[in-house]
């Protein structure tokens, strides 16, 4: 546009150019013109340009100089290629230069990692004017996304191209809320969290105290050390492992429960032992009595229902044979003739006692004249034992 105050007529304009190695300029005549194209400019240089009004006393204030950079576009996205991965916090990246034909004035490297042991993700960006990237302090067993851009002329970003790998398992960090949650006067309970930083697959959890140590399966968040002495305080450790190794462990101090007033407890016990046993001796005497009470009136009993053998015959001598045939013998023979007219009369059986005690393997006998005899040897006990009352009993 002409200046605001031309100060007289103006006759022509002069247009300079600059750029980082040279300079050039031309002059347009006419008063009227406002515009002209530069041509013959080398491609992708960033050009300075300005223009100076002129009358017939001279050129006056250039103005203020427009930058411009000849055969923008955007550059290609270059080939990327992540590296091997050989640590759990690095990462190498390389990529060639952009073929574009413009300098390119750097990189962008751009890349996001998804958490494989959480929701969580990483993020981070960095520009660089090599074609390489070396990423470190990264996130352990994290799946990172890199996408590198060349840039051109003013900040002018290319197309992107990306890779893909995952950085190696890590140790664990410490177990979480590590607490004891019970205990006895042996025994001691411990629970805990997985830890914040798994920074892998957790394999194991180690429980550590002053006289041992246990391992338990992944999934574990709880353990039980037994076998301890009543109030007794010390150090409990927890620590995760991955397949890397361990973390560095969680401590906790705890303390088993005191024994109980053994002095109360015994005198319980003893005053619980004294009188059950008195209570068993109350009733084993009420026992004894009225089974001695029972027991006389059951010898009276017998003695009452003895049968009268006043006029029974008697025989001065007989023997229980143990022979054969069984057959009592008399020895004279008033005694044989009794015991063949016994042997020809009739007799009935009836039971051999009352007593569970006595023992026999023949029953008694009663004579029609009402007389007890024994035909064969017996054996009788008496079923009172502390009774001095004999058995009634005859052999006749």
């Amino acid at each position: 546009m002409a200046p605001d105050k031309a100060n007289g007529i103006i006759t022509k304009y002069r247009v300079k150019w600059t750029w980082e190695d040279g300079a050039d300029d031309i002059q347009v005549n006419g008063t009227s013109t406002t515009s002209y194209t530069i041509t013959g400019l080398a491609a992708c240089i960033n050009y300075s340009v300005t223009v100076a009004a002129a009358t017939s006393e001279g050129f006056g204030v250039e103005s203020d100089p427009v930058s411009r950079v000849t055969n923008i576009g955007a550059p290609p996205a270059p080939s990327v290629t992540c590296g091997k991965v050989v640590s759990p916090h690095q990462l190498a990246v390389t990529w060639p230069p952009v073929d574009t034909q413009c300098p390119v004035g750097g990189y962008k490297v751009n890349y996001t990692g998804d958490v494989l042991w959480s929701d969580n993700t990483r993020q981070g960006s960095q520009e660089l004017y090599t074609t390489y990237a070396d990423l470190s302090d990264l996130t352990p067993w994290t799946t990172y996304t890199v996408c590198v851009a060349g840039v051109v002329g003013n900040d002018i970003v290319g197309a992107w191209d990306c890779c893909s790998s995952t950085t190696l398992e890590a140790a664990p960090g410490k177990p979480s809320n590590l607490e004891q949650t019970s205990s006895t006067t042996s025994s001691v309970t411990v629970s805990w969290t997985e830890p914040e930083e798994r920074n892998g697959a957790l394999t194991e959890y180690q429980v550590v105290w002053p006289d041992g140590f246990f391992s338990l399966s992944a999934g574990a968040t709880t353990f039980t050390i037994n076998g301890l002495h009543p109030k007794t305080q010390f150090n409990v450790t927890v620590q995760a492992g991955t397949s890397v190794g361990w973390g560095p462990p969680a401590m906790i101090q705890v303390t088993t429960n005191k024994s109980p007033n053994i002095g109360a407890l015994v005198g319980g016990v003893v005053g619980g032992i004294v009188g059950g046993l008195l209570f068993l001796v109350a009733v084993a005497a009420v026992v004894f009595f009225k089974r001695k009470r029972n027991d006389k009136k059951k010898s009276t009993e017998r003695r009452s229902s003895r049968p009268d053998m006043s006029m029974a015959p008697r025989i001065s001598t007989v023997s229980c044979s143990t022979s054969k045939n069984d057959k009592p013998t008399a020895y004279d023979q008033g005694s044989k003739k009794e015991l063949d007219r016994r042997k020809n009369s009739t007799f009935e059986p009836i039971a051999v006692a009352t007593s569970r005690s006595v023992k026999s393997h023949n029953p008694y006998y009663i004579h029609e004249k009402k007389t007890v005899m024994v035909l064969k040897e017996h054996i009788y006990e008496n079923p009172d034992e502390d009774s001095e009352d004999p058995i009634y009993m005859t052999l006749d």
